[in-house]
């Protein structure tokens, strides 16, 4: 990341906590939750109620809608992708970085947000590269590694458990995909699992039995 998306960046996130802040010290009673309820009703251009309508006058809610149309495109621009992707098109671009990302870590090339902090003395690291895609093969090795680490946030779990699951090509149960990482357990990829199918990602199989075994949609 050069300097200037840099700047660009922290520009616009300073921009949005000045107008947020702002907003609250005239308006004391208004909450962020107030204000980006109607946000996000106004992106999604749906009709505000009258009580909505005061709210984003007094939060110059479509002031702060412009400036989050910004800061997404500038993050977009960063990791050069086209603003005109699609939300699931994102998270397929998420999780094949957070699967290069990880195949990195494996190999001992740790790229720190702030080396200055988090890596004192380290060499520098280059910038981000985002370009590339993630191979079959690559994601099989994430599944057959065995001993490969349960990654401890959420986006990198989901990239982990899409990973096994491509690599395994069929119906798998959560026992499977625990059993491919270490610190892994039945119920934390079970959660997982429960987010992908409400992003319609995965679909749950009952079986005459009453076993579940999980399949990834296309």
């Amino acid at each position: 990341m050069t300097p200037g998306v840099r700047t660009t960046l922290r520009a616009l996130g300073e921009s949005i906590e000045q107008h947020r802040r702002a907003r609250q010290q005239e308006h004391p009673t208004l909450g962020l939750t107030d204000i980006y309820n109607v946000v996000v009703k106004l992106q999604r251009k749906a009709a505000l109620t009258a009580e909505e309508e005061t709210l984003a006058d007094r939060a110059l809610a479509h002031t702060l809608v412009d400036l989050h149309a910004q800061l997404d495109r500038a993050v977009l621009d960063a990791y050069g992708w086209p603003h005109e992707a699609t939300d699931d098109e994102l998270l397929g671009r998420l999780v094949t970085l957070n699967l290069e990302r990880a195949a990195e870590e494996e190999a001992g090339k740790v790229r720190w947000l702030r080396p200055e902090f988090q890596a004192a003395g380290e060499a520098a690291q280059g910038a981000l590269a985002t370009t590339g895609a993630t191979t079959g093969k690559k994601a099989a090795k994430v599944k057959a590694a065995g001993a490969a680490k349960w990654p401890t946030d959420l986006p990198g779990q989901i990239g982990a458990v899409l990973a096994a699951m491509t690599a395994a090509g069929e119906d798998v149960t959560t026992d499977a995909v625990a059993e491919g990482f270490s610190g892994a357990t039945t119920e934390g990829v079970a959660m997982v699992l429960e987010c992908l199918q409400v992003a319609q990602r995965v679909a749950r199989v009952v079986e005459d039995d009453g076993s579940e075994r999980w399949v990834l949609r296309a």
